[in-house]
């Protein structure tokens, strides 16, 4: 599937040509690009001292040197329902389950205006090292939800982390209304890591913020590394090629590959009825954060006298 990022559209897909023959708007594309207001954002977000990917026609990498200064593009979108904020393609609020994968073209800092056609999912987009966080703001059905890259990964092979103290992040706010629809984007902001949206507390003493974090170097096909669920998917994606190469003529020898494959599928259904739980609970926690406050009115004391 092919999309389009548009570097300069307007609000309203932006100015139209006066004549077929117009021509492009050449200047640098600014940090913020609006697509459309309240639905549709393009940010530009810079790669402080980042390496610079080059491609030759074979889709081979090198590396620019010295690197000139370059930035990710991040598509920020509300979905057509009107009910979820995209990254990029990818569901960010409410955040799909881990591992979620979320890729971005790199381009130049001094990208211009053009319309740029991108391959969605394309080789040479970078996987996002990043931390997702989701914060209650104190007017009722508003919320912030940040995106932190921390680094990117090329291809499995090359990794780089973004943690120069001059990096920036991007903040949403984001309105949405009392019957559960109509999503919007009210703010935009690409600011400065310390300079970010800090979390109150709620009367409970607990910050009102939901926090997750992703790296795809800790991840593969069969899950994340040292942890039990990707063994179990491991053991289950070589076992029946395994078996069939060496067993399937043997019954004594099936019946144990089968007793073993039985044995693993209720071990991993154990341990994913457990992670369920656990992400019941972050459901339940990043709920809870956004909660209106509700204020409660003082309820007086009666006292009780007692008489002889």
């Amino acid at each position: 599937m092919r999309f389009l990022i548009a570097l300069g559209f307007s609000a309203a897909f932006g100015a139209v040509a006066a004549s077929s023959d117009a021509i492009p708007d050449k200047t640098t594309a600014p940090e913020i690009t609006v697509v459309e207001s309240n639905k549709n954002y393009l940010v530009k977000l810079d790669c402080v001292e980042c390496p610079f990917a080059v491609w030759d026609s074979s889709s081979e990498v090198s590396w620019q040197t010295p690197p000139q200064d370059n930035a990710l593009l991040l598509n920020f979108n509300i979905d057509a329902q009107g009910t979820a904020l995209l990254l990029n393609g990818k569901r960010i609020l409410p955040l799909d389950p881990m591992p979620l994968d979320v890729k971005a073209p790199q381009v130049a800092a001094n990208q211009t205006h053009e319309i740029a056609e991108i391959d969605e999912g394309s080789q040479h987009d970078l996987s996002l090292q990043y931390e997702h966080s989701l914060l209650r703001d104190k007017e009722p059905g508003k919320f912030w939800v940040q995106f932190n890259v921390t680094g990117w990964v090329l291809q499995q092979t090359t990794v780089v982390h973004m943690d120069k103290v001059d990096q920036k992040l991007v903040q949403v706010l984001l309105h949405k209304e009392a019957n559960g629809t109509d999503l919007r984007i009210e703010e935009i902001q690409v600011v400065a890591r310390e300079d970010r949206k800090q979390p109150y507390r709620m009367k409970c003493g607990r910050p009102a913020i939901v926090k997750t974090t992703f790296d795809p170097a800790e991840w593969d096909e069969f899950g994340k590394f040292g942890t039990w669920s990707r063994i179990m998917n491991l053991v289950l994606g070589n076992l029946g090629g395994f078996w069939y190469d060496n067993f399937q003529h043997n019954a004594r020898v099936l019946l144990l590959a089968l007793w073993l494959a039985i044995t693993v599928f209720l071990v991993r259904r154990w341990h994913q009825a457990r992670q369920e739980e656990k992400d019941v609970l972050a459901e339940d926690d990043a709920e809870s954060a956004l909660l209106p406050s509700y204020q409660y009115s003082v309820i007086p004391v009666i006292k009780i006298e007692e008489y002889d």
